[in-house]
């Protein structure tokens, strides 16, 4: 049988839904009515110095990547699949798109309330979208890390990326299933690699590593 979720607007969706620590633990995500200054720093835990500074701050603006709550980003903390649905679901403006009282249906066996995810529309609307799919077994897996080769797919189906030019990554086999989202990622910029001609597609990503990835999607 399918299973229902219906949009509602809740305090947690005007503040922008809750994120998980990497200890498992809820955190209220911070309110985003008050943006900052790019000069001011949003998150105590992101060095200024730090490659990924920029990228952080200007997602935290657009209130589209927010916090654990006081001030904390989750710096070093993987990101996991029902987070980065939330993310593109804001960074795409999906609620231009999905109506207030819209219901969709999950096609996932691990999605059947509103207690399956902290984020259970988005996924269904990033689903729904043919952004986000699951896995062989009819699973979503919610709190799962993302891979680099997750992330190049979920990236370039959200933003219709087309490959450029072959990246020629030496880790990435001709034939495997996210070689074309590699290089369409690798060709338009938004993911060098390791610096050392690899792409490391099963390597875990990092919310800072996500902001950067997203931040380049958005604002190249």
């Amino acid at each position: 049988m399918k299973k229902k979720i219906l949009k509602v607007a809740t305090a947690l969706t005007i503040m922008g839904g809750v994120a998980f620590s990497a200890e498992g633990t809820t955190a209220k995500a911070e309110l985003a009515a008050k943006p900052q200054q790019a000069s001011q720093a949003i998150f105590t835990d992101v060095p200024a110095g730090h490659w990924s500074y920029k990228a952080i701050q200007t997602l935290a603006e657009h209130e589209i990547m927010l916090g654990y709550g006081n001030g904390v980003f989750g710096f070093g903390h993987n990101v996991n699949r029902e987070q980065v649905a939330a993310l593109i679901y804001r960074a795409l403006d999906l609620d231009e798109e999905f109506g207030e009282d819209e219901v969709l249906e999950s096609p996932y066996n691990d999605i059947v309330d509103d207690n399956s995810t902290m984020f259970p529309f988005e996924v269904l609307a990033v689903t729904e979208l043919g952004i986000f799919t699951g896995d062989e077994n009819g699973n979503f897996r919610p709190k799962a890390t993302l891979t680099r080769a997750e992330m190049a797919q979920v990236l370039t189906r959200a933003f219709g990326l087309q490959v450029q030019g072959t990246a020629k990554f030496k880790d990435v086999p001709k034939g495997h299933w996210a070689e074309n989202a590699i290089n369409a990622v690798g060709s338009n910029g938004i993911s060098v690699g390791d610096g050392k001609g690899n792409f490391a597609p099963n390597m875990k990503v990092t919310r800072e590593q996500y902001a950067q990835f997203l931040f380049n999607s958005m604002f190249k």
